[in-house]
């Protein structure tokens, strides 16, 4: 009996919800992103006061390999699934220009376009549009890597909001990690797939 007792008191604290492995739910769109996807572990989170701004949740590593997934509306009452919509193509639009905003603002340096189309993922192909840029970070107290980098911006919508990832890393690491962000990315196409499993 007491066996009994002391594994339901562990089942409950570690296997007794569906949740518990979770770093965030999203009710609203039924959305669970895990404690780690791909082989990047979950760092936070952090909600917009803004109206349509939604939420943000940042993954990495500690070796300056940053990822930021954006989970917001932009205050559209409808957005159709996928990547074909407009509100979906001047989403993209707006999120690619914001890295050569960064520049004229004098946060970035060096900012050259590198790739604009699109990406797909996972088994079962899952779209984003895809625009990949470099840049070197313009020299601050708070910067700690002044090498150039490479950002990836990931954008689809699913569950009327869209979902826009950020994804940053040393560009000398581009190629030895092409496996990591390919990882993150079919393993997060799979969390968009399946709300709420």
């Amino acid at each position: 009996m007491r066996n009994l007792i002391i594994f339901s008191v562990i089942f409950m604290m570690f296997g007794g919800s569906g949740h518990s492995q979770e770093a965030y739910f999203d009710e609203e769109s039924a959305l669970i992103f895990p404690m780690e996807i791909g082989k990047f572990d979950f760092q936070g989170q952090r909600n917009y006061e803004q109206p349509g701004l939604g939420y943000s949740l940042r993954y990495g590593d500690d070796n300056f390999f940053k990822v930021d997934i954006y989970v917001y509306d932009n205050t559209y009452k409808e957005i159709k699934d996928g990547i074909s919509s407009k509100e979906v193509a001047d989403e993209f639009n707006s999120a690619a220009a914001n890295i050569t905003s960064m520049e004229k603002l004098g946060y970035y340096e060096n900012v050259e376009e590198l790739y604009i189309g699109e990406a797909v993922f996972g088994q079962k192909g899952f779209k984003f549009l895809w625009a990949q840029f470099q840049y070197e970070q313009t020299p601050a107290d708070e910067v700690q890597y002044f090498g150039k980098r490479i950002s990836n911006t990931y954008l689809t919508a699913i569950n009327g909001k869209f979902i826009k990832v950020r994804l940053t890393l040393k560009k000398k690491e581009q190629i030895a990690r092409k496996g990591d962000i390919d990882s993150f990315m079919k393993d997060l196409s799979a969390v968009l797939l399946n709300p709420n499993q």
